[in-house]
């Protein structure tokens, strides 16, 4: 069985107002490929381009389990970003937006306001998972000026098969302050000093395979969504997680 994660062209976009245009993360366009083996540590390439915030994308494999012999690889073009792995193998998958560096050590090359001005309580990323087959985690990374970060990590959905619409997973920005969460799929909110959401130096996503997993991500952006389609796409766990983030303010 192979691991495949694929996210759709423009499927990283900032939209900074419901139904306006996005503002573009990444096309998925430049071509880009890397592959590992087991031990030696993780494999990276790194690839510049237009569609890239940043200029730039650096994208690492590490695969943690595998038969002798087999590996995985990353690749991303024609709109799509996808890591294989042959039977057996488990790897983990890092994605970095942080301006020209060509190094997998994490800069701060982006001035990058994920509000453009818009209330914080109103804007987040969303994540579609249409395949999935095993369990898996994910992380989504903001980083400031100063040192100061803040990563969510989340269980990812599983999927009867292929779900032609998706399952989404809403992450608020708000979340990316509620610091010390945990809670439905929330698995944890970690800080590190107090990131500057209108001053964004980094951006990094993180997958964490396991053994024979099938995965399709997709449709992963942050835009400004109604309070209706907010609650729609959350439920009540990750509600909870902007709504833990106005508490600790109050």
């Amino acid at each position: 069985m192979t691991f495949k994660l694929k996210v759709l062209a423009a499927a990283i976009t900032m939209g900074f107002s419901f139904g306006a245009n996005a503002a573009v993360i990444d096309l998925f366009t430049q071509a880009q490929s890397v592959s590992d083996l087991l031990g030696g540590g993780a494999t990276s390439t790194f690839v510049s381009g237009a569609g890239i915030v940043g200029t730039e994308r650096d994208v690492s494999v590490d695969v943690i389990t595998s038969p002798i012999g087999l590996g995985a690889t990353a690749s991303v073009g024609s709109g799509y970003l996808s890591l294989n792995s042959q039977s057996g193998v488990a790897g983990n998958l890092v994605v970095q937006w942080d301006g020209v560096d060509g190094s997998m050590a994490l800069g701060s090359g982006l001035s990058l306001d994920l509000t453009d001005g818009n209330p914080i309580a109103s804007m987040g990323f969303v994540i579609r998972t249409y395949n999935a087959d095993s369990p898996f985690t994910f992380s989504l990374g903001a980083y400031s000026a100063g040192g100061a970060s803040s990563v969510i990590l989340l269980n990812g959905h599983t999927t009867a098969g292929f779900i032609a619409a998706g399952v989404p997973s809403y992450i608020p920005l708000a979340g990316f302050q509620a610091c010390g969460f945990v809670g439905g799929d929330v698995l944890g909110v970690t800080c590190s000093g107090s990131v500057d959401l209108t001053q964004i130096s980094a951006l990094e996503l993180r997958v964490y395979g396991t053994a024979d997993l099938d995965l399709t991500i997709g449709s992963a952006s942050s835009s400004q969504v109604p309070e209706p389609a907010v609650l729609a796409l959350l439920g009540s766990s990750l509600f909870g997680l902007a709504a833990f983030r106005r508490r600790k303010q109050d």
